[in-house]
């Protein structure tokens, strides 16, 4: 089946189903998607907690990691339709996918293995813990990311009152 917006949205109960007889996990969120829900279902994937993954952390990639072309995904704005509104100002699917494997070869101590493996291999995430801490730290500014512009002055303080 397709995969447009009509249909009376049968084509995601299709999706869910065919996902569900393959014992997959696809993260599909309708309403009230944003980064930091992306995040969360990205750990548990990688720590083995989503159903079906019978905590086994395995993850299989529609697209090879490896084949991720930095410069093409920063520099690219149109795509295949961006969440939440145009691309100018929202993200699209690549933007994505390229957070997603940078978050994962934090995440998993052999994150490296990543980016060499074959289309359609599994890969077990061995997670990592400290890896997880310093992505965390790295997310919410308490660890300054190497090659990052420092952070903003603080506005001088106002002169002393005359009087």
């Amino acid at each position: 089946s397709g995969g447009g917006g009509g249909g009376g949205g049968s084509w995601q109960a299709d999706l869910v189903a065919r996902c569900v007889g393959a014992n997959l996990n696809a993260l599909r969120v309708l309403r009230g998607w944003n980064m930091c829900l992306n995040f969360r279902w990205l750990v548990c994937a990688a720590r083995g907690k989503l159903p079906g993954q019978a905590l086994r952390p395995e993850l299989v990639f529609a697209t090879r990691p490896g084949d991720l072309q930095v410069l093409r995904a920063y520099q690219r704005r149109e795509g295949r339709g961006c969440i939440g509104g145009p691309c100018e100002s929202h993200y699209s699917p690549e933007h994505i996918f390229f957070a997603e494997v940078c978050a994962l070869s934090a995440l998993c101590a052999n994150g490296g293995e990543l980016f060499s493996l074959p289309a359609g291999q599994r890969f077990e995430c061995h997670f990592s813990a400290g890896g997880f801490e310093a992505l965390v730290d790295q997310l919410t500014g308490r660890t300054k990311v190497a090659g990052s512009p420092p952070p903003p002055s603080p506005p001088p303080s106002p002169p002393p009152p005359s009087p």
